[in-house]
């Protein structure tokens, strides 16, 4: 222990996973600054538990075990664990669901690793920084990204007259974030369909919005559909 201090090897491993920490951070933040479902804890946690293997991976090679390679012990682990990642995203519509999930299975794959390694104190850092993240991350991207859930909104009015900005300016008055839109018009029928890709917060009342729509000239029809 007085070597591993005097060596200053601790805060080489400090600056390796606050480097890791705050890399994986500005990539959640780009990704969900672009509306992609994987984010900050997500991507805070990966980044972390990788280095966290990397370290593993140097002391274990470190060891000098004859007759084996006990770094390919620790591969096989996260492989498996990978499997088992995977079975717990779910797609629900357009929305994916689970991601956090897979990547805290990776996690604490990759903790029980470095313990059982013999990494105490670099593991006890990134456990804290994972801890953290899982708790206060949530409720940032929460505040700073509240449109989270994908749907489709579908408008149909009895026109070919239809004012779309009124519909858009009414959608983003509910903090609503527009991606795409498609129209359908029938000449025939006189019937005008637009629907809008749309992010959306979920303190929205969706009745609320439905009622609102009453205003718009020629309107028929409201149809919200997560797929």
């Amino acid at each position: 222990m007085r070597d591993f201090f005097t060596n200053h090897v601790l805060v080489d491993y400090l600056c390796r996973i606050l480097a890791a920490f705050l890399c994986g951070f500005c990539l959640g933040y780009e990704r969900k600054v672009s509306h992609h479902a994987v984010g900050i804890r997500t991507l805070v946690l990966m980044s972390v538990t990788g280095a966290l293997l990397s370290i593993v991976s140097c002391n274990m090679a470190n060891l000098g075990v004859k007759g084996g390679d006990p770094t390919r012990i620790a591969a096989g682990v996260i492989t498996g664990i990978g499997f088992i990642g995977g079975g717990a995203i779910l797609r629900q519509g357009f929305n994916i669901r689970g991601i956090t999930t897979a990547a805290v299975i990776f996690s604490g794959a990759g903790i029980g690793l470095a313990f059982g390694a013999g990494v105490y104190i670099p593991t006890f850092i990134v456990f804290a920084i994972i801890m953290i993240s899982l708790v206060t991350f949530q409720k940032l991207e929460h505040l700073l990204f509240p449109a989270e859930n994908t749907k489709i909104f579908h408008f149909t009015f009895d026109s070919k007259d239809v004012k779309e900005e009124e519909i858009k300016e009414m959608i983003l008055n509910e903090d609503i974030v527009i991606f795409d839109t498609d129209i359908e018009f029938s000449p025939k029928e006189n019937k005008t369909i637009i629907s809008y890709m749309v992010k959306t917060p979920n303190e929205v009342d969706y009745v609320e919005f439905a009622k609102k729509l009453e205003v718009l000239e020629g309107f028929t029809n409201f149809n919200m559909t997560r797929k």
